[in-house]
């Protein structure tokens, strides 16, 4: 194994690549998560069901 040519000084730790996020992946913004908890809670709201009528819900 070839040594590093950039080795990192003595008292300084060698830098972490998986502490990075890699460029590829993109952060959400809380409003985006909480989008999706609520298209989530929606069907746990109907029941589970897909299409029809549940008792005590409110059309949106």
């Amino acid at each position: 194994m070839a040594a590093d040519p950039n080795p990192p000084a003595k008292n300084e730790p060698a830098p972490d690549v998986k502490l990075q996020p890699a460029e590829h992946e993109q952060e959400t913004t809380p409003a985006q998560e909480r989008g999706e908890r609520y298209d989530q809670a929606k069907a746990v709201a109907r029941g589970g069901k897909d299409a029809g009528h549940v008792p005590g819900a409110e059309p949106a």
